[in-house]
């Protein structure tokens, strides 16, 4: 069975794609985590339109600063979302998104601005949209420790930020006529502990007791 990062390398040898910046060093690093989810799409979704372009854009984002890595991030996030609509939920991913290209654009009916879905699936003989968002925050706050260079400073979103957030992109996704949002976001936990679960829920969308 082929490594996720031997899967990625021959792609990119086979399209005559050369890795740079952030997909380079994950490669270098063997980091399955983050080279799973494209791994995922070039073994599962090859038949995708615009997959060789997003594989292309996502290879050659250089390091530079703050904002390309998290781009980085977020093309990853895409992927991800790919991997849990087709793997997790079983669904036929019918197109993904390229924002490089118009023709790729994906409409929902139900759109009520000129923005467009990242995900659509076939399903029943209908047609179903997802939105995919990565809460970059986190990545955009980071900065080198000047007497330390091994260690990085970031500030954490608290629990009020992220529920702003998630807030937020439930209304954007309603206005492009989203069905669904997949979101990811930053999440700190004590070693061996879970980072997700009810307490989790509870601080981001806290359950208001009545009053008598």
């Amino acid at each position: 069975m082929k490594s996720k990062k031997k899967i990625v390398e021959e792609y990119l040898k086979d399209h005559s794609i050369t890795p740079v910046g952030y997909l380079a060093k994950d490669l270098t690093r063997n980091n399955w985590k983050a080279l799973r989810f494209p791994a995922y799409a070039i073994n599962n979704l090859a038949y995708l339109k615009y997959l060789p372009e997003k594989i292309k854009e996502i290879a050659t984002i250089e390091i530079k600063n703050n904002q390309t890595k998290s781009r980085y991030y977020n093309l990853l996030t895409e992927f991800f979302g790919a991997w849990f609509i087709s793997d997790t939920l079983g669904l036929h991913v019918n197109q993904i998104e390229y924002s490089r290209s118009r023709a790729s654009k994906i409409k929902s009916p139900h759109c009520s601005t000129d923005k467009s879905c990242d995900i659509m699936v076939s399903e029943r003989n209908s047609d179903i949209y997802f939105e995919v968002k990565d809460m970059s925050s986190q990545t955009l706050s980071k900065y080198p420790d000047n007497e330390f260079p091994d260690f990085v400073h970031l500030t954490p979103p608290t629990p009020q930020k992220k529920t702003r957030w998630i807030q937020n992109q439930i209304k954007d996704a309603v206005k492009k006529g989203a069905n669904f949002l997949i979101c990811r976001i930053p999440a700190w936990s004590a070693p061996g502990k879970a980072a997700f679960g009810t307490k989790w829920l509870k601080q981001i969308f806290p359950v208001k007791k009545n009053r008598r």
